[in-house]
């Protein structure tokens, strides 16, 4: 074989090799551009708060939820922006929902999310504060972390007294230890609901409030 025809020969075989590792590469990027241009269009049909709701909703998502855990899968853009399209229509103004949490920062953006809603929020950092709150205020509902300080089962601990101080009052248990035996667990004890999602949180608090 001369040696023009072997260099011929060497130049198809790498354009080849190039070709074969250049399509997957290039697949992954027409997914990534329809996926993002698929959530753009979503979005685009958001209003100015819905905007904003989606924006923080993604944020809690990503900082792992109430314990700023790292996620564990991805959050799922689709569903943040049909929750903040829904919620973009409501109105949660006159509602007021006691939070018991001792590490206001993790929660931010959860509570930055219910706010733009109209909600309105007080504030305890310990079982005590929050039952002195509910003898004093009525509240649409609750929420409480489940481990507080030197209480272990601090939401179980709200949960019993809230029965006893305001029969019917809806509790959630925000945490990050949620399985379906906890879940579970948290039901019969007269939880409504218990979650480590932001995004669950949101569609919870907005289901009691409108009374669905």
């Amino acid at each position: 074989m001369s040696r023009s025809r072997r260099a011929s020969v060497r130049g198809y075989r790498a354009t080849r090799i190039v070709q074969a590792l250049a399509w997957p590469a290039v697949a992954i990027i027409i997914a990534l551009v329809l996926f993002r241009d698929h959530t753009a269009s979503q979005e685009a049909v958001l209003d100015a708060r819905g905007i904003k709701i989606s924006f923080y909703l993604q944020q809690a998502a990503e900082r792992g939820g109430p314990e700023a855990k790292p996620p564990q899968i991805t959050p799922d853009s689709t569903t943040i922006v049909r929750t903040a399209q829904r919620a973009s229509s409501m109105s949660l103004s006159g509602a007021i929902v006691l939070w018991l949490d001792d590490n206001p920062d993790n929660i931010s953006n959860e509570r930055e999310a219910l706010a733009l809603m109209g909600l309105q929020f007080v504030f305890a950092s310990s079982v005590p504060d929050a039952i002195q709150q509910m003898k004093t205020k009525r509240f649409n509902a609750a929420i409480t972390s489940f481990k507080l300080g030197d209480d272990p089962e601090a939401g179980y601990t709200l949960l019993t007294e809230a029965k006893k101080i305001a029969p019917g009052l809806p509790v959630i248990i925000y945490t990050g230890r949620v399985s379906w035996e906890h879940e579970a667990e948290a039901k019969r004890r007269g939880a409504f609901d218990e979650t480590n999602s932001p995004v669950r949180l949101f569609d919870l608090i907005v289901s009691i409030i409108k009374g669905r």
